[in-house]
């Protein structure tokens, strides 16, 4: 770790140059100590160029909302599962049951509609909500249906 820094210092401080091409500083020799100092002032300083250029996308971090199994389900009625997560840029969502991405152009919405819910449709769903910068996932949720006995 200490020779990365080391590299890290003298490529940064040997690059420095002054408007007419002659280096900025010339230095024989660092104490070893001061690299650890010298390369966190370098990241710092990197990093904080990087927030000022407006490089603020982040990965989704955390649900706003996350589904809800609630009662049973009737047969023939329509459950609706919600998810709303934080990120930049906007996440995308899918939707998982019983832990398998499940296969339709209708669920890439943060809202999953089940209609005319049956008995197959029980079980464990997820929500998976990602962007260019990663992902996560919402807890599950096991949606129940029942029968109407008359």
């Amino acid at each position: 770790m200490r020779t990365i820094m080391e590299r890290l210092v003298n490529q940064w401080i040997h690059g420095l140059r002054r408007s007419d091409g002659l280096p900025c500083v010339r230095l024989r020799r660092i104490p070893s100590s001061c690299y650890v100092y010298m390369a966190l002032w370098i990241l710092s300083s990197l990093i904080a160029i990087c927030f000022a250029q407006g490089a603020t996308e982040l990965p989704p971090k955390m649900f706003t909302q996350q589904p809800q199994a609630g009662s049973a389900q009737l047969r023939g009625n329509t459950k609706v599962l919600l998810c709303f997560a934080s990120g930049t840029p906007s996440p995308v969502y899918r939707w998982k049951k019983d832990g398998v991405y499940m296969t339709s152009e209708n669920l890439t919405d943060s809202a999953l509609r089940i209609q005319n819910i049956q008995r197959p449709d029980a079980g464990y769903y997820q929500c998976v909500a990602s962007n260019t910068h990663g992902a996560i996932l919402s807890n599950e949720v096991f949606v129940r249906v029942a029968c109407e006995y008359t």
